[in-house]
């Protein structure tokens, strides 16, 4: 008398396989390891700080009010955002800038402020960050980079949009506290792809487009900065804004960094 059951176990056997069947169907195609796709580096895989990707396009850099008649002299001068078209090849950038937490991994004997820890790190020169940068396998954003993660292809005027600056929507000169946040504490401040922070808090570090690492030196043609700071007015938290010509050693309390990588495709 085995026939029976042996019946009902592959009648029970079809019917298992049926309902993962259709369950299987109803669920999301899903690429394999071999799936064509942007790759982030290694040293882009960082729980403390993600990688956000930032597709290739053509970008139009600069303003184009940039001759304003205001004297070039002045800090409020936008001389210095002549307009430029390029074809920006895609890139990895942090979601935020380095905090203190992830620089002290690099630097051990670096201070970390009591409860500072998610803060931007910040009174680092040049030279530090783009270090910092490169333990990880990656460089210190271009500034043409930096603008195109910050405004999209269609150049918005600040990283979120149009709308003008508030203490609700990034940490400026007219926000509390006189100093920086943690880093994302104001979500408003943030592109449609996720990318944190670019507008408000602090400044960051950025590069000309012509700098490459051994073949230039590094001088006061290299170091530049972008974006705005919890020190600085609502004309600097637009992402065209720049400052070219930094000093050697510069670091400011104003001043942080993020980390970009080459796009890996496979």
């Amino acid at each position: 008398m085995t026939s029976p059951p042996r019946a009902l176990d592959l009648l029970a056997a079809l019917a298992l396989a049926l309902v993962a069947g259709l369950a299987c169907a109803g669920e999301p195609a899903r690429p394999d390891s071999g799936a064509a796709g942007p790759t982030p580096p290694s040293g882009a895989l960082d729980p403390l700080n993600a990688a956000i990707y930032v597709e290739a396009g053509a970008y139009v850099s600069g303003s184009d009010d940039f001759q304003d008649g205001v004297d070039r002299a002045s800090p409020f001068s936008k001389a210095d955002e002549a307009v430029h078209s390029w074809e920006v090849e895609a890139f990895w950038i942090q979601e935020h800038e380095v905090t203190h937490a992830e620089y002290a991994r690099f630097d051990p004997t670096h201070p970390v402020p009591p409860g500072a820890g998610r803060h931007p790190v910040t009174e680092v020169t040049f030279e530090e960050a783009l270090a910092y940068a490169e333990s990880l396998g990656g460089t210190l954003p271009t500034e043409v980079e930096w603008e195109f993660a910050a405004r999209g292809p269609g150049r918005r005027r600040h990283a979120w949009g149009e709308e003008p600056p508030s203490c609700e929507r990034t940490h400026f000169l007219a926000c509390e506290p006189r100093g920086t946040v943690p880093v994302m504490s104001r979500p408003l401040d943030v592109t449609p792809e996720g990318i944190h922070d670019l507008a408000g808090n602090v400044r960051e570090w950025v590069m000309p487009v012509w700098f490459v690492r051994g073949r230039h030196p590094v001088n006061h043609e290299t170091r530049k900065l972008k974006g705005g700071s919890f020190d600085h007015p609502a004309f600097f938290l637009r992402a065209a804004s720049v400052t070219n010509d930094m000093p050697d050693d510069y670091a400011w309390d104003n001043v942080g960094f993020r980390v970009v990588w080459d796009a890996v495709e496979r």
